[in-house]
């Protein structure tokens, strides 16, 4: 499996009523389609995915298979603490079409369980087990809203352009920094500002302030241009 170029983990969109907000999922995954992604990873800590019922991360998966390109990998986040629980997701997201499933939890005996009982190989940061790869995954979260900026530096980087690499860096870094300080609510501020659908966090999670949104604002001005 190749798991090299950037990967999106996917956020998950809020109705004001709190349910899951289906046609955003699909909006945002279909703009998605059209950058040069490796592929999606669906129901990570990233994607909100610890704040999801069981139920809600399967219907995360659907969607996402419903509209994902076929050349896009499709990697299960597994946030579930039990092996039974992790198994089960892993289960149907193998029959949905997913590819792998990347494990959150850093606990060997857990990630080795887990592998024992999954249909597809597992990604986890745990050696010697033939159901594991311990390759890791590039997925930064604001690839959710400019997904070209880090497919441009891997892009770089695989052509030996280490200078153009470097200068996207420069530009995107004090945008990263304010972002990982704000969060989920933060980074689906930076969405709305691209043309993706980020809404809402889920409480307790709260959006942003307008202070915090001017400031967000201002550091991905830009970008934007």
């Amino acid at each position: 499996m190749n798991l090299s170029g950037v990967f999106c983990p996917v956020i998950t969109p809020f109705t004001h009523e709190d349910a899951l907000y289906t046609a955003k999922v699909l909006h945002n995954i279909s703009r998605l389609n059209q950058v040069a992604l490796a592929g999606y990873i669906v129901g990570s800590t990233t994607g909100e995915g610890e704040m999801l019922s069981f139920e809600e991360r399967l219907r995360m998966l659907e969607l996402v298979t419903q509209v994902a390109a076929p050349q896009k990998l499709k990697i299960a986040a597994v946030v579930e603490p039990s092996v039974l629980h992790a198994a089960r997701f892993i289960a149907k997201a193998s029959e949905l079409g997913y590819q792998a499933a990347l494990l959150e939890s850093t606990d060997d005996f857990y990630a080795r369980c887990v592998a024992d009982r999954s249909p597809i190989p597992v990604l986890a940061n745990v050696a010697n087990h033939p159901n594991i790869i311990s390759t890791p995954v590039h997925a930064p979260a604001l690839t959710n809203a400019v997904p070209y900026v880090y497919v441009t530096i891997f892009e770089a980087e695989r052509q030996r352009e280490p200078e153009a690499a470097a200068d996207w860096r420069l530009r995107i870094a004090p945008a990263e920094a304010a972002t990982a300080e704000h969060g989920i609510p933060a980074i689906k501020c930076v969405m709305e500002l691209f043309g993706y659908y980020g809404g809402i966090p889920r409480l307790p999670k709260v959006p942003l302030s307008p202070a915090q949104r001017d400031e967000i604002v201002a550091l991905f001005t830009e970008l934007r241009s």
